[in-house]
């Protein structure tokens, strides 16, 4: 008799505290139900969560299991307040028990800010309706036709940078399961930087003095004008990149008033260097029979008129691979790094050797062009 008094004891206060969420009455908080979306961008080189410093806006796009759209949200940083700062700052959807899909893009800054703003902007085409997938969600760079020359696009920047952007996903898709008590289902959402900050400089070998960045074009090409919610580019057209920003430095004369030809090893009077800073969309690298849709650095010398420098730049870059890198492929390596340097020394018209580096870490590598 004890045993089962204290057996239905134990239902009722069980009953009772189920009853206590499901009432909402008006003294009692709400019931936590549905899912929270948090974020970490922790993809990169650094191998540090750098959400909450880098990223300033984020949507995230929710779809049933079967990939149909349901509803969209968008959290930002503003003057009044910044809750993407938080470190437990998340998206949070109030639905129903199921299983459900994500995809999630982020700025820096809010996405009307980014578009009233001048230069290349990335335009996200959202799903609206329900009749919507996840095929839909497309970030595509603005670009204009090239006189004369056929499937290729110009960004035109206006001596802007663009704004930097994320892609992510659900890993998995996510199942929200209301049992004997109501509860929220979380999950985390990783995200990819897409944008690339590229930084060149030339020295001239042979004349170190007369080099001048006007006497120079700069080029990127590659085929990224857009990526889906996947983040999977679209190959299709190819984009032309220019700088922008262009100028030129001189070696400081204090200290040692002339310098070193580091291929020669013999002194030289301070020179000018050429500098030419750029940002692309995402980079992807191709190997083998494919390696020809890689992106393409070119550096053309106006008084020449030839190019001293025409580089395979995906493969350039990835060759920066440390040894503690080697574990990432071409492509993560690529994914997680987003601030190249690289410098190239030039002689008898055409580039002898090349400097690269990448920002915050401290290894370079050397490149002869003969090993090219």
């Amino acid at each position: 008799m004890t045993h089962l008094l204290s057996k239905a004891l134990i239902v009722l206060a069980t009953a009772a505290g189920l009853a206590s969420c499901a009432d909402m009455k008006e003294d009692l908080p709400p019931c936590p139900q549905g899912l929270d979306i948090h974020f970490k961008y922790n993809y990169n080189l650094q191998r540090a969560d750098m959400f909450t410093d880098h990223v300033g806006a984020v949507s995230v796009y929710l779809f049933d299991a079967n990939g149909h759209y349901l509803e969209q949200r968008t959290v930002q940083n503003t003057a009044a307040a910044q809750p993407l700062k938080s470190k437990d700052f998340c998206v949070h959807f109030d639905i129903a028990p199921g299983t459900y899909q994500y995809q999630a893009v982020a700025f820096q800054r809010p996405y009307a800010e980014c578009q009233a703003t001048a230069g290349a902007r990335f335009k996200v085409s959202a799903p609206q309706s329900a009749s919507d997938n996840l095929q839909t969600l497309r970030i595509a760079l603005p670009a204009k036709p090239v006189s004369g020359v056929a499937d290729t696009m110009m960004v035109d920047n206006a001596a802007l940078p663009l704004d930097t952007l994320w892609v992510g996903q659900s890993a998995r898709p996510v199942t929200v399961r209301y049992n004997d008590k109501l509860a929220t289902q979380a999950d985390t959402c990783s995200l990819v930087r897409d944008t690339k900050q590229i930084n060149i400089t030339l020295r001239d070998l042979d004349n170190p003095a007369d080099l001048d960045v006007n006497d120079f074009t700069f080029t990127i090409t590659d085929r990224n004008a857009a990526v889906d919610g996947y983040n999977t580019v679209d190959e299709r057209t190819t984009l032309r990149y220019t700088p922008y920003a262009t100028w030129n430095t001189t070696d400081p004369i204090n200290t040692a008033s002339v310098i070193t030809n580091p291929n020669t090893n013999n002194a030289q009077a301070p020179g000018r260097m050429a500098h030419a800073d750029f940002m692309t969309s995402r980079i992807i690298y191709h190997s083998g029979a494919d390696a020809a849709h890689n992106a393409q650095l070119v550096i053309y010398n106006k008084r020449t008129q030839q190019n001293v420098v025409r580089i395979d730049l995906a493969d350039f870059l990835q060759r920066l691979r440390s040894s503690a890198e080697r574990n990432y492929t071409a492509q993560e390596f690529l994914d997680r790094g987003y601030d190249y340097r690289l410098s190239f020394y030039l002689k008898g018209g055409s580039w002898s050797y090349a400097s690269i580096e990448i920002g915050v870490l401290s290894w370079a590598v050397r490149i002869q062009n003969e090993d090219i």
